[in-house]
């Protein structure tokens, strides 16, 4: 197996000067040596068995471009990859072309008659020059072009080493421009104006890929042909005349429908539908004979356009509404929204936000888990808490005494009087039953005397008496048994 390559000369794969050496790896490579510098070069490997050619290049496939800039050496390395060998070139006077770099495009080409301007096959020749009539978008046009076969290439800067070919498809069709492909075939049908575009806008150096092409054929219509309408009569419609171009097919002039003039038409106007009633086309009748020229036909109704009516969730306060709907062109309601009572806060166990005290009312604070309201209630002021009391004066018979009595809550204190002791005493007078003249010894007993120190006696009697005297002697002399306490209280 062989491997040959040009250096920016003609492809010739069968020179054997350029025969390449395999490496232990499976690559091939080939050392170049060269005097001065070049613009630019382009190398393709190419396997060879049996006179069959195999073309390698770079990871698309394509021609490698490249540059040398002064003398010295450089390597040109096949290496093996899934699709054959990729090629690469290495040295340090080589600078790989990255961009298609020009200034001029050629429209190249011939045909019967050396059509193009009386230009054939040059690359070169000022009479193909393009003319850029936008950035990388080159145009060119050629007048009274005769019926016949025609091939075109497109070169750049008027040389072959950059050139786009392709496949005609049809007149005014943007179609792929193909690098280094083969030469566009395309027929005139007669006498007529080629206009040529290429555009590099979108073309990609690397991938050779993106740029298009358009031919664009004028036909000069020289040979026309009339096709004759027709008249119109009572009941049928006619037709003018027409015009088509024999040489390329376009109609120049359509025909036109005469309308048919028998009847004298009267409109029978229709009704539009709406959402829920059917309507009517629009129709004809002959006001002369009443044939009915175009019967009215029933539009269905249209049926309601339905627009949703979007409800609202309802809150701690207010009332939600559920999703209806209604026609957006008639307005009659579809669904009626339904009211969702409003839910009522959700409060939670509250919180003692100001303390209650025996001269205070407190504060209970609640908030509602859904809307976050919060609302206040008031805790009633407390009641005190007396202890059981404390003596602070005891009472007598006589003088009442003081208890006091003290908050457990608070420590305020309060007094209440005591009352007197009671007076549970008991006095006891015999009743003595006398005559005029008697002396009387009347007596008086005192039971558990309750503290009495004085008594006052008051002796009644009625008016036919007269006391002669009253002497106090032997006060309690006998004294029950059952007193605890018995003394003289006159003493």
């Amino acid at each position: 197996m062989h491997f040959y390559f040009t250096v920016n000369t003609k492809w010739d794969y069968f020179n054997y000067d350029n025969i390449m050496t395999e490496n232990s790896d499976g690559s091939y490579t080939m050392e170049y040596n060269v005097n001065k510098a070049y613009k630019e070069v382009q190398i393709m490997v190419a396997k060879s068995s049996n006179n069959d050619i195999i073309r390698y290049g770079d990871e698309n496939g394509n021609i490698v471009s490249f540059s040398l800039t002064g003398t010295g050496t450089f390597t040109v390395t096949a290496t093996p990859s899934a699709n054959g060998y990729i090629v690469s070139v290495a040295g340090g006077n080589v600078k790989i072309i990255t961009d298609l770099e020009y200034s001029a495009v050629y429209a190249v080409g011939n045909g019967e008659g050396a059509w193009l301007n009386g230009v054939t096959w040059n690359p070169c020749d000022k009479n193909n020059s393009m003319t850029e009539i936008s950035d990388d978008v080159w145009e060119i046009e050629y007048k009274n072009v005769s019926a016949g076969s025609h091939q075109l290439k497109f070169a750049i800067d008027g040389d072959w080493m950059h050139n786009f070919g392709g496949v005609f498809n049809n007149s005014s069709v943007v179609t792929d421009a193909v690098y280094n492909g083969d030469n566009i075939l395309f027929e005139t049908k007669g006498l007529c104006t080629v206009k040529v575009q290429l555009d590099l806008r979108n073309f990609n150096f690397r991938t050779k890929q993106g740029a298009k092409f358009t031919i664009t054929i004028i036909c000069y219509h020289d040979s026309i042909k009339t096709e004759k309408g027709y008249s119109a009569d009572c009941t049928h419609d006619g037709l003018t005349d027409s015009e088509i171009c024999e040489i390329c097919g376009t109609v120049l002039v359509e025909h036109k429908v005469i309308p048919a003039k028998g009847h004298t038409e009267v409109i029978d106007k229709g009704k539009a539908p709406t959402c829920t009633e059917t309507g009517l086309t629009d129709g004809s009748h002959c006001s002369v004979c009443g044939e009915i020229i175009k019967a009215q036909e029933v539009i269905p109704a249209t049926g309601h356009t339905k627009v949703i009516d979007k409800g609202k969730a309802p809150t701690c306060t207010e009332t939600g509404l559920t999703d209806g709907s209604h026609c957006s062109v008639c307005g009659e309601i579809i669904k009626a929204q339904e009211v969702i009572p409003a839910t009522g806060h959700t409060w939670d166990n509250g919180t003692v936000t100001k303390a209650a005290d025996c001269h205070h009312e407190g504060e209970m604070t609640y908030r509602c888990s859904e809307c976050h309201e919060k609302r206040t209630e008031v805790i009633p002021m407390l009641e005190h808490q007396w202890d059981d009391g404390t003596i602070t004066k005891e009472p007598t018979y006589t003088e009442p005494g003081e208890v006091k009595y003290t908050c457990s809550l608070c420590g305020d204190t309060r007094t209440e009087p005591v009352p007197c002791k009671e007076k549970k005493g008991k006095l006891t007078i015999s009743n003595e039953t006398v005559r005029a003249g008697d002396e009387v010894t009347v007596k008086l007993y005192l039971d558990e005397n309750p503290g009495i120190t004085a008594l006052s006696i008051n002796i009644n009697f009625p008016n036919e008496f007269i006391l002669k005297d009253v002497q106090y002697m032997g006060l309690f002399p006998n004294q029950p048994s059952s007193s605890p306490m018995n003394y003289n209280p006159f003493t």
